[in-house]
């Protein structure tokens, strides 16, 4: 009777001897007959080996298949769930006298089987598979991506193609992710402040949440928003008249100087932005996006979002021109309460300003002050508060009620 495991062993090796006589052999012949002859004997073509494509070596019989054929020294296999019986797979390493490398930390049986010369080949491969739990990961950096590769014999432009494809499917599932946080966390801004315009949480408060994201904790940014959003009226102007003269004295000084050539060197990619929006402006007239705008108490305006189309815009046209559409806070506190300590108040900055002593910076919560000192704005966390903080750039600054009475304390 004749076993599975020869069958098996026939089909594996012969077709190398045909594909090689296949390719020095036009035409079919004695000459070329007789050479896979002697080639089945094991007489010619021992040492000689084959290019292998990574699908050729995909599924595990393939993987077999190929280092018996010559194609490469080693290969990895999982005998869970493997594609031919195990037994027949051990079968193969004692006839054919194989090496075997176990994969210690992979939970399903992992090894790596090689010929005879190439043991140093197969613990390295080993080694860095180790490195990812057991497995020659798709997590892999690029320099372990094509050192897995080459150990296992795959074609140069494979290995590049693999990694090319991996960083693809990698950045598409960041971006995913992101793209999740980002609904999510547009979803919040939306429902927190239901009466603020979309563009405006879109423009404006969820890029300085992005941008802070990394210094600044969700406690700290919700107090933001209450500080500053949760009650901020919201005009929407169409075909709104920009003039120089309606802006106040700092947003004037600040557009002068970056028409004049100033770059910021804090703003990123300032300069290519002022190039992208100079093109946009001489091929299609003055931009159809809205700027955004805080009325400050004496009826001038702050630039708040915008400004790249601004400074283009009045390039092109100093005396004035319509921008097509404006938003505008009208009852902004940093512009209106604390108009000569900054103009555009972001999230990175309101807790950045000069607060409570030591470490801890950022602005103070004037419900805690006595004898002059006080607590940080942004609580730690689990810490528990009397009251809400009610904040302020400086323990100074808690000397003005501003539009309460008090400031939720009594004497």
């Amino acid at each position: 009777m004749i076993k599975l495991t020869n069958i098996l062993l026939e089909v594996l090796t012969e077709d190398r001897c045909k594909r090689i006589a296949d390719r020095r052999y036009s035409k079919p012949s004695a000459y070329k007959s007789g050479a896979i002859v002697r080639c089945r004997k094991g007489n010619i073509w021992k040492g000689l080996k084959e290019e292998i494509s990574a699908e050729e070596a995909y599924k595990d019989k393939s993987s077999v298949k190929t280092v018996l054929d010559g194609k490469r020294k080693l290969g990895f296999i999982v005998l869970d769930g493997m594609d031919f019986p195990e037994r027949n797979f051990w079968d193969i390493v004692k006839k054919f006298d194989l090496g075997i490398v176990k994969v210690p930390s992979n939970p399903h049986r992992a090894y790596i089987f090689h010929v005879k010369g190439a043991e140093n080949e197969a613990n390295e491969l080993k080694d860095i598979a180790e490195k990812y739990n057991g497995y020659l990961s798709h997590k892999a950096t690029d320099e372990d991506t094509r050192r897995i590769g080459q150990l296992l014999g795959y074609k140069a432009e494979d290995i590049e193609s693999h990694i090319e494809k991996r960083k693809s499917k990698l950045n598409e599932a960041k971006k995913e992710k992101l793209d999740e946080v980002r609904q999510g966390l547009l979803g919040y801004l939306k429902q927190k402040l239901p009466h603020t315009p979309e563009y405006v949480i879109k423009d404006l408060i969820y890029r300085n949440i992005k941008s802070a994201n990394d210094e600044v904790s969700t406690q700290d940014t919700q107090s933001w928003l209450d500080e500053y959003f949760t009650n901020l009226k919201w005009e929407y102007k169409k075909n709104f008249p920009i003039t120089m003269d309606i802006f106040d004295d700092k947003t004037q000084d600040k557009l002068k100087q970056r028409i004049g050539g100033k770059i910021e060197k804090d703003v990123t990619n300032d300069v290519e932005r002022h190039k992208t929006q100079q093109d946009l402006l001489k091929n299609q007239g003055v931009s159809q996006e809205p700027i955004i705008l805080f009325k400050t108490k004496n009826g001038k305006y702050a630039l708040a979002e915008g400004w790249h189309r601004t400074i283009q815009t009045f390039k092109m046209y100093p005396e004035g021109y319509i921008q097509p559409n404006v938003y505008i806070g009208l009852n902004a506190k940093w512009v209106n309460e604390i108009l000569d300590e900054a103009k555009k108040e972001t999230l990175r900055t309101w807790f950045k300003r000069k607060g409570a002593p030591g470490k801890t910076g950022g602005w103070v919560d004037c419900n805690t002050c006595r004898d002059g000192k006080c607590k940080p704005c942004g609580r730690k966390k689990g810490e528990v508060r009397s009251k809400y903080p009610s904040c302020r750039p400086t323990p100074s600054q808690c000397k003005r009620p501003g539009k309460g009475k008090t400031w939720g304390k009594t004497k």
